[in-house]
């Protein structure tokens, strides 16, 4: 225990609200085949009986450091301690290196933490080593409606044999949509085609004015793929068999689209960019649309100390004909081997219910998963009024990445790399594509899930 550095609630130092950060430290191919299996080789747990007290064991959390919800729960460990008397520990990471920490822990003996919170997705690689909540949630009556449906759905269907069975909490949710400035292009007239995009792209661009923000990291080429890619009806990642699809001639057409906006559009040197400083571009007024994370992106035009050239000249929609993004959720879930799992529970449902959810939207205007309080919240909130319509469609449209594979980080840093090949003049679309196939094949080899792959979308 003294060798891991938990931060106290009250001690913990105010930090940006970005989810995704460079992931280039996580090589592809880090996690071993022994690793992916291992999931899947365990015993399920089994629900227990629930437990009605506390303990005066305190309650430790591992999660996404500068993730939107982490100060959400920083404040709600304070407030739930003072209520309680149980004391709630927080030792935020970087993303990068979160599953590799969390197998570390499980390894130990004891496992030092209560409860993890970061991407739904790392709960395909540790599953067995959860506490499932149904009785806690049956028992408690806490209320699973109101959220987005398919935060609902796609909280289900993670483990194999367990579809049925909820490990987490959602406490945020997200979607990437498209940015753009009002005083450049009405909200009336932003085009809904691939076409009519490219033809803003280029109004805008010319005399050493660029049109588009983009990322060059890694990870950001993902998004911007797939917005493409799922554009195009009947489009998937994997055929139920989990075999690759990408590598197709909808695949090729839409990295080719990408590449063209991303070069002929983008300022000289984009490729370099993090995320920060593509919507940067955007909010300093460098650049007219911007394609990225409302998590991101709310906080920074809320905020007069970051915003002083956009002001109030801003509006956001989904991507033109449909095009899904990748939709993420961050829950809150409880290892088995906690030695206060009631505690642990009320814990977790304190940060994710209704209540909560008005302060994650308007306090610290992080995506709340809960739909009905953001519609509750419209009719008086010009600034939701502003947002949330363009968000709830993209949000319509997006769709979780290659659920439930525990592969999916490599598989994503996969794809991501090798579109950056193709941007960087290094490799065809074909041969990217070709590429990324083959290591997916490779990957899934390692471990594959017994239940058909299935892609969900829609609110």
């Amino acid at each position: 225990m003294a060798n891991i550095p938990i931060i106290s609630a009250s001690g913990l130092p105010s930090i940006s609200r970005r989810r995704f950060l460079l992931w280039s430290g996580l090589a592809v191919g880090t996690l071993s085949a022994a690793d992916l299996l291992a999931a899947c080789a365990q015993s399920s747990p089994s629900n227990t009986n629930v437990a009605t007290s506390y303990t005066k064991n305190p309650i430790y959390l591992l999660g996404q450091a500068d993730s939107g919800e982490q100060p959400v729960l920083v404040d709600g460990a304070k407030t739930f301690t003072a209520s309680s008397g149980v004391t709630v520990n927080i030792n935020p990471q970087p993303w990068a290196t979160l599953l590799q920490k969390e197998e570390a822990d499980l390894a130990a003996s004891p496992p030092t933490y209560d409860i993890f919170w970061s991407d739904l997705e790392f709960i395909y690689s540790f599953w067995p080593h959860l506490l499932p909540l149904d009785d806690y949630i049956k028992a408690s009556n806490y209320s699973m409606s109101g959220f987005f449906p398919s935060v609902t759905s796609n909280g289900l269907g993670i483990a194999p044999g367990h579809e049925n069975t909820r490990y987490g909490l959602p406490i945020a949710v997200d979607t990437q949509v498209v940015w753009f400035r009002t005083d450049k292009i009405p909200t009336s007239q932003f085009p809904t085609t691939w076409a009519g995009y490219e033809a803003v792209l280029k109004e805008f661009t010319g005399a050493g004015k660029y049109a588009l923000g983009v990322a060059g990291a890694v990870e950001q080429q993902v998004g911007r793929f797939l917005s493409r890619y799922w554009s195009i009806p009947g489009t998937k990642l994997l055929s139920p068999d989990y075999k690759p699809l990408i590598n197709s001639e909808e695949g090729i057409t839409a990295l080719e689209m990408y590449k063209n906006h991303a070069l002929k559009y983008s300022p000289p040197g984009f490729q370099g960019w993090s995320y920060t400083d593509a919507m940067n571009a955007w909010i300093n007024g460098d650049v007219v649309i911007h394609e990225g994370w409302p998590e991101a992106v709310l906080p920074a035009l809320m905020d007069p100390t970051k915003n002083k050239v956009i002001g109030s000249n801003w509006g956001d929609v989904a991507y033109p004909e449909g095009g899904a993004a990748q939709l993420t959720q961050h829950n809150l879930i409880i290892f088995k081997t906690t030695k206060n799992p009631k505690a642990a529970f009320d814990f977790i449902a304190s940060q994710t219910n209704a209540a909560r959810a008005r302060d994650i939207i308007t306090k610290y205007s992080v995506d709340s998963a809960r739909q009905d309080i953001w519609e509750q919240l419209l009719p008086t909130d010009p600034n939701l009024q502003q947002f949330y319509p363009g968000w709830a469609n993209a949000m319509k449209a997006a769709r979780p990445f290659a659920k439930p594979l525990p592969q999916w980080v490599n598989m994503l840093l996969s794809i991501g790399t090798n579109i950056q090949g193709v941007l960087a003049g290094k490799m065809t679309s074909k041969q990217a594509l070709d590429q990324t196939a083959a290591q997916w094949t490779t990957m899934i080899a390692q471990g594959k899930p017994t239940i058909p792959y299935q892609e969900n979308s829609g609110v």
